[in-house]
């Protein structure tokens, strides 16, 4: 077994000496030469979303249908879940989305598109990473669609999930490029609304907390289409995206999608409704343009907690927020007090014993 050889003393003063260079982003706070997730359930589309990132990257400006203006560059999509009839399909139904005078083959050139079904592509053997790591020369991001298709591993051990992103950093490392995989949301995040939480992957939290990114995406909520005046039945066609970790860059507003012919995805914006017109059919939705933050409630005390209604069954002791879908606590000690006395809530009676 080789000795191992320890890195060499970085030269702070000459680091200092001179001013540093700028670092160069992917996407928002995804960093060129990193690695990164993107987590969502099962059916949410974020292989379809990666699919328009790498049309974007390829296609530059005129055929990014993310809204999020990527870097340009060659792409490497190594996909283990969709073979090239549903890659036709998804592909065809993207470029009837791009804007008119936009090339489509032209705008697809820069994706190197590799069909890994039944492959049993093991980025942990020395013989795959070899050819990955030549594959992925001179590409601005690698995608791994999804993760747990591309090694053998126990995803729930932080040991093995350690190893496992040390060989994709080594692969960034190597060939200059981002690393991107795909992964799902656990089962208990999705079942909670926790879809959009840091810690929502499936497995091990080593797969967030050593990546340097992550994002995700996540079917609209029962409380965001009151807020939005989106008709329930319709929530699955709206897509929640934004960035729930990132080391590079600050904090950025949520960007939603609506689903279009054949399961595109292209940007809108929701504008939260007023209080009067939250039961209205209509919503209030523009396309293609970047969704604006949302107002805090001026009626919430800022020292009062706020639950997801999909968390929490409501009972008596609970009141509902104003249009908001939520629900608070009720008043404290010191305040007006309600005509019923309020439980503690445990584990025992809150909720009807619904906790």
């Amino acid at each position: 077994m080789p000795s191992p050889i320890f890195p060499s003393s970085s030269n702070i003063a000459a680091l200092l000496a001179q001013p540093p260079a700028q670092l160069a982003f992917v996407l928002p706070g995804l960093k060129r030469g990193s690695v990164g997730a993107l987590i969502s359930p099962g059916g949410t589309g974020k292989s379809y979303w990666a699919l328009e990132l790498a049309v974007a990257m390829s296609g530059g400006a005129d055929a990014d249908l993310t809204g999020l203006s990527p870097a340009t560059g060659r792409v490497l999509f190594l996909s283990a879940e969709d073979d090239e009839i549903v890659l036709a399909q998804r592909i065809h139904a993207i470029a009837r989305c791009l804007p008119e005078g936009v090339d489509a083959q032209r705008a697809l050139a820069r994706i190197d598109y590799r069909n890994c079904v039944s492959r049993h592509v093991d980025v942990m053997d020395s013989g795959w990473m070899k050819a990955l790591s030549e594959a992925a020369c001179d590409t601005q991001l690698v995608i791994l669609d999804t993760l747990t298709r591309f090694h053998g591993l126990d995803e729930n051990s932080a040991l093995d999930m350690k190893r496992l992103l040390a060989v994709l950093e080594q692969l960034a490392s190597e060939s200059g490029a981002t690393v991107l995989f795909l992964h799902h949301a656990s089962k208990a995040a999705v079942m909670n609304g926790m879809g959009g939480a840091q810690q929502a992957a499936r497995g091990s939290s080593v797969l967030i907390d050593n990546a340097r990114w992550a994002a995700f995406l996540a079917v609209m909520t029962e409380a965001e289409c009151r807020r939005f005046g989106i008709p329930f039945e319709a929530r699955e066609q709206y897509v929640r995206w934004n960035v729930s970790k990132q080391n590079y860059a600050a904090p950025m507003a949520d960007r939603w999608y609506r689903r279009a012919d054949g399961g595109v995805l292209l940007p809108v914006t929701l504008t939260a409704r007023a209080r009067a017109d939250v039961t209205a059919d209509a919503p209030n939705i523009a396309p293609d343009v970047p969704v604006a933050p949302l107002a805090q409630d001026a009626h919430v005390a800022p020292d009062t907690p706020e639950m997801t209604e999909t968390l929490l069954m409501p009972s008596p002791a609970m009141v509902y927020g104003p249009g908001t879908g939520s629900t608070r606590q009720a008043p404290r000690r010191g305040s007006r007090a309600p005509a019923a006395a309020v439980s503690i809530p445990s584990a025992k009676n809150a909720f009807g014993g619904n906790w």
